[in-house]
């Protein structure tokens, strides 16, 4: 079965802890990460929805709750609704 190619940067944007990511390995020259390092990773193509799904323990994760996103995902536009603006 085909395995999705996660770069280094979408690996940054899911607010893993430092020790988390240390445990993430590349391969396909560096270029696609490995979570077999992080038990409890799940990740599935849903291509009805054209979605890939990710599931991820909260241990692996820098902070959890339903409403938070990590910072490095918000976008200007989403900046500017957090301001206010």
């Amino acid at each position: 079965m085909p395995q999705a190619c996660l770069t280094s940067d979408m690996v940054r944007l899911m607010g893993l802890t430092a020790e988390s990511l240390d445990k993430v390995v590349y391969w396909h020259d560096g270029q696609c990460a490995d979570f077999h390092g992080l038990p409890g990773v799940d990740i599935r193509p849903d291509t009805g929805a054209g979605v890939l799904r990710i599931n991820m323990p909260q241990a692996w994760l820098e902070y959890s709750d339903a409403t938070w996103a990590a910072s490095l995902t918000l976008g200007r536009r989403h900046s500017r609704t957090d301001a206010g603006l």
